[in-house]
């Protein structure tokens, strides 16, 4: 049963129809919201792995360059640009890779100014024991040829540098 009102003379239309007519479009409208409700949920689901895949793909590249610096590759630069969170680390992480660059340089330099300077201090003191030794060795060879004299003089200045080379 199906009831119209007209708006000129405020008669009432009745008709009756078939309930069968009436569920057929009721299930085709039915079958229609079904179809546009997993249509819509498909579109979402795919804008959100791309949404998705695009932010993680940022904080993929920037975990990687977090790896190599912990595997001890300290010139990895990342570039990724942006006024976001991921673009203000990666620019963090690059200013931390080439501070530590630079670190590791200047440890690297004193080590070898270090072991210079020891190397310094190893023939400071190898030269007077080079020269303590030769003179004794001149005085012990100047008594065999016969000269006492210079034994002495020898003998006496090896006494000094070994006395030198106590303090």
């Amino acid at each position: 049963l199906i009831v119209y009102n007209t708006m000129y003379n405020q008669w009432k239309i009745v008709c009756i129809v078939p309930i069968t007519n009436l569920m057929e479009y009721t299930s085709k409208l039915n079958y229609f919201i079904v179809i546009i409700c997993l249509m819509t949920i498909a579109g979402l689901w795919v804008l959100t792995r791309l949404l998705a895949g695009r932010l993680t793909q940022r904080l993929s590249l920037l975990a990687e360059g977090v790896q190599k610096v912990g595997e001890g590759n300290y010139k990895n630069k990342i570039d990724l640009t942006g006024k976001d969170e991921v673009g203000q680390l990666a620019l963090l992480y690059n200013r931390m890779t080439e501070r530590l660059e630079d670190m590791f340089e200047e440890v690297y330099e004193i080590n070898i100014k270090r072991k210079q300077a020891e190397l310094w201090a190893l023939q400071a003191q190898i030269n007077p024991h080079f020269l303590y030794n030769s003179l004794s060795s001149l005085g012990w060879l100047a008594l065999n040829h016969g000269f006492p004299q210079l034994r002495n003089a020898a003998i006496d200045l090896a006494k000094y540098y070994r006395f030198s080379l106590s303090r």
